[in-house]
């Protein structure tokens, strides 16, 4: 607001600049909004319309248009004409809120979606990968139809939504090193060409689901659910005499904190993207997919497999042991290479 009040060529109306110029600035957040005074709506809107137009903000050869104040004539507009005429104005969340006090348990945590009677998310929220990956994956398992729907108004940013072969991904001059496993990720594009779309949405659906089974449930171990691994996981594994910079280049590529050779590579078919989904894969989630193998696996039944592969210093502590392993299949079930149901 003080960024607004500096330009003295943006003109305000005088009752909306004494509310600016206040110690504490009211706003209301629009990420719900309605009502049936549509008098005052009507008049809260052109009061706007009248700001943008009369101080040309939409002209980008005036300064003044390159200040932020979305908010200003969102949210801040309303607060002031309400409060000026006495406006009764009732809030979703029932309670005032102070500004940068939206925190990701109250508003953003996807995972909580049983216990929450709305998300909305605001901010600088939006700017945080995990956060958009859950709203994705809450969006693609409980309203599948929906999420398809959108993928599919971008069918030039999906390849497997083309039906068309795509080129191979050119190889830029850092990654030349990387030629091999790309060659090795078309050859692997050109197999999974003729899966049909259906077919890897339902893999992608159960995957979303994913945090469902862990969220409300304090222990894995008497879940109904079984786990197998996803008919068509493929495994690149790493040469040996792999260079660092290309064991570098595959760590950020991967956005992995697994350490070579302590890991290999496992893809998926995808429906977004290229289509192919790159995992990093370490010691455990390899014996994990050995012991499943090809069969189908209560949590408890792969538990009791795999707690072997623990060494005896891991294996004295009761809890170490169970964590390591759910911590696991939760990562392997999140990125699709395991599927629950």
């Amino acid at each position: 607001m003080d960024r607004i009040l500096s330009h003295n060529t943006i003109h305000i109306p005088k009752y909306i600049e004494e509310g600016l110029r206040k110690e504490s600035v009211a706003s209301y957040n629009m990420g719900f909004f309605g009502g049936t005074n549509l008098e005052f709506i009507h008049r809260y809107c052109n009061e706007v319309f009248e700001f943008m137009e009369e101080n040309h903000m939409n002209n980008p050869e005036l300064k003044h248009s390159m200040v932020d104040c979305n908010v200003f004539f969102e949210q801040v507009v309303l607060a002031i004409m309400a409060n000026r005429e006495k406006i009764d104005i009732e809030c979703v969340l029932g309670r005032p809120m102070k500004d940068e006090a939206y925190m990701v348990r109250d508003f953003c945590n996807l995972h909580q979606y049983e216990n929450h009677d709305f998300f909305h998310i605001l901010g600088g929220h939006k700017q945080n990968p995990y956060i958009c990956d859950m709203l994705e994956r809450t969006l693609l398992a409980r309203y599948p139809d929906h999420y398809m729907r959108i993928i599919s108004l971008f069918p030039s940013r999906h390849i497997r939504l083309q039906q068309t072969l795509s080129p191979t991904t050119p190889i830029r001059g850092g990654e030349r090193s990387l030629a091999q496993y790309e060659e090795w990720l078309d050859s692997i594009e050109r197999q999974w060409r003729n899966i049909p779309v259906e077919e890897v949405f339902q893999l992608e659906k159960l995957s979303a689901r994913y945090y469902a089974i862990f969220t409300n449930s304090k222990s894995i171990m008497n879940l109904p659910h079984k786990v197998r691994i996803n008919p068509y996981l493929t495994k690149y594994q790493i040469a040996s005499d792999c260079s660092f910079d290309v064991v570098n280049a595959l760590c950020e590529r991967l956005n992995t904190n697994l350490r070579f050779p302590r890991f290999d590579i496992a893809v998926c078919p995808a429906l977004r993207g290229r289509g192919i989904h790159e995992v990093a894969i370490g010691p455990l989630a390899q014996n994990i997919l050995l012991v499943i193998g090809e069969g189908h696996l209560s949590f408890g039944e792969l538990f009791d497999k795999v707690k072997c592969c623990f060494s005896k210093d891991i294996m004295r502590s009761e809890c170490r042991p169970y964590e390591l392993v759910k911590q696991e299949v939760e990562y392997l079930l999140y990125h699709g290479i395991l599927t629950a149901d």
